[in-house]
């Protein structure tokens, strides 16, 4: 499972993401909020449940998700879920903005200095095992 952590105010770049990654690896294997939680269900527990099936956790860093708390929340408990298992932490770096001090120690994906088709391949070979 991957899942997209990101906020709502990044939507219109993370979406465009989300559909490329939909057509090589199906709706089924991405946790994206648009699509995996409908209406009724609980956010948290939905979240929690695509955490815990989680191999692959994108984290969009931005000058937005850095103030959201909800994000905030999905990033660290996926960081404490890597620490315990198998799951890959990527960081996707949007915007000119401070990486959080936990995160300088990890590689990540720069949308910001090397352009979204770049950003786009890199993310689909991670997750293909490529790099």
């Amino acid at each position: 499972m991957i899942f997209i952590s990101y906020t709502h105010k990044d939507k219109q770049v993370v979406d465009a993401i989300a559909q490329r990654l939909l057509k090589v690896f199906g709706q089924n294997n991405i946790f994206y909020d648009s699509w995996s939680i409908q209406p009724g269900d609980g956010i948290i527990d939905k979240m929690e449940q695509g955490l815990k099936d989680c191999k692959f956790f994108f984290f969009f860093v931005s000058k937005n998700s850095l103030g959201s708390g909800m994000v905030k929340l999905e990033w660290q408990n996926a960081i404490m879920k890597a620490a315990k298992s198998n799951i890959r932490f990527i960081p996707v770096k949007l915007h000119d903005c401070m990486m959080p001090q936990l995160l300088l120690q990890t590689l990540y994906i720069d949308i910001f200095g090397q352009g979204l088709e770049v950003a786009i391949r890199q993310m689909i070979d991670v997750i293909q095992g490529k790099t």
